[in-house]
């Protein structure tokens, strides 16, 4: 299934400046993900990482990662209004930098889910090339009341 920045915002607790997923594609049978965020030259990190020569923040990455993840994860309409938590990182490999105007595409694919605790193998692609790739680490957890 296709989703658009309208669904993803009915299904991520993210909004800006801290959305990083654009579009998607779900296989939620097959437990599978597929992401794209346009890396946008005007965003503010840009002008102190690094000035004169910009690269994404690695936690921009992994962040951007862990959000496809999330997708899957709330897809369900039992998990609606949950909050996916990041708890971890194996084997997590920076391999090339991200530079602005760079189409950032992501894969999650389930590997393990028991009791809201999930591991994923994620990797993330910038224009073609691999950026970075490993396991993480998320579980969901009830909103407080007073997170709305």
């Amino acid at each position: 299934m296709k989703l658009g920045k309208e669904k993803i915002l009915e299904i991520l607790p993210h909004r800006e400046p801290m959305l990083l997923v654009d579009s998607a594609v779900l296989d939620a049978e097959r437990g599978l993900v597929q992401a794209q965020l346009a890396v946008d030259p005007a965003w503010d990190v840009f002008r102190g990482h690094f000035p004169g020569d910009p690269v994404l923040p690695g936690v921009y990455i992994l962040e951007s990662m862990a959000q496809t993840a999330d997708l899957l994860l709330l897809w369900p309409q039992e998990n609606r209004g949950k909050l996916p938590v990041f708890l971890g990182a194996k084997q997590l490999r920076l391999i090339r930098p991200v530079r602005p105007g760079s189409l950032l595409q992501m894969t999650a694919e389930l590997l393990s889910e028991q009791d809201g605790l999930a591991d994923f193998r994620v990797k993330a692609m910038a224009d073609g090339k691999r950026a970075a790739a490993g396991q993480i680490e998320l579980v969901l957890k009830q909103k407080r009341a007073e997170d709305g």
